[in-house]
């Protein structure tokens, strides 16, 4: 009875910390110019302030909790797909759909720098990198072995996919007052789709690792 007791208990915390990040995520897609506030997050998730410092010290560590998990559905993803042997130049398909799926990410990920990391304690930041490398590396063992012209380069080329990932949203997503600029011809190298270009991009990166 006890054993019932303490997992339907912990099966409630889980339900409480996801309820927040989703909170958390929908609060931050209104406005990915700032972090909202705990307050604004307990009463979007309908809780209580105080209940919201039982699960995270910080809002920063509400946000940090929030990319590991949308970085961990992006590993997950990337190794369902390679177990099932999809073909190396289709991931750059899967990778733009996980983005499409998760619209916070890549602004969330762009704060994560400047302002989530700066504002961690030692440990929780730890904890956030250690688990971000040890994906990145279990990752690279299975690409290596899905695509045996990769080996030793695994890790190197997720690092630069990520790279490309991040460096083209930053260059082509223009703040919404700026947008009607890259009508005009001076900007017309910037009026282009992210999720095409990235696309692009990536089957270009992916087809030079095999191929070297």
């Amino acid at each position: 009875m006890l054993d019932k007791k303490r997992a339907t208990q912990a099966e409630d915390k889980l339900l409480r910390r996801a309820e927040i990040l989703n909170a958390a995520a929908a609060l931050f897609l209104e406005n990915d110019q700032q972090l909202p506030s705990v307050q604004a997050i307990a009463s979007r998730a309908g809780l209580a302030k105080g209940t919201v410092y039982l699960y995270f010290r910080t809002k920063e560590e509400i946000f940090q909790a929030l990319l590991e998990s949308q970085f961990s559905g992006l590993f997950e993803a990337l190794g369902s797909a390679l177990r099932v042997g999809v073909p190396a130049m289709q991931l750059s398909d899967l990778l733009v759909a996980y983005l499409r799926s998760q619209p916070a990410f890549l602004p969330l990920t762009a704060m994560a720098k400047s302002v989530i990391e700066q504002n961690l304690g030692l440990g929780c930041g730890e904890s956030f990198k250690l688990q971000l490398a040890r994906q990145l590396s279990d990752s690279a063992v299975l690409l290596e072995e899905a695509y045996p012209a990769l080996a030793g380069q695994g890790e190197t080329l997720l690092l630069r996919t990520y790279a490309l990932m991040m460096g083209l949203w930053q260059m082509l997503d223009w703040p919404a007052q700026l947008k009607p600029l890259q009508q005009q011809p001076e900007f017309r190298a910037f009026a282009r789709d992210y999720y095409a270009e990235l696309r692009d991009a990536l089957q270009m990166l992916w087809g030079s690792a095999l191929q070297s």
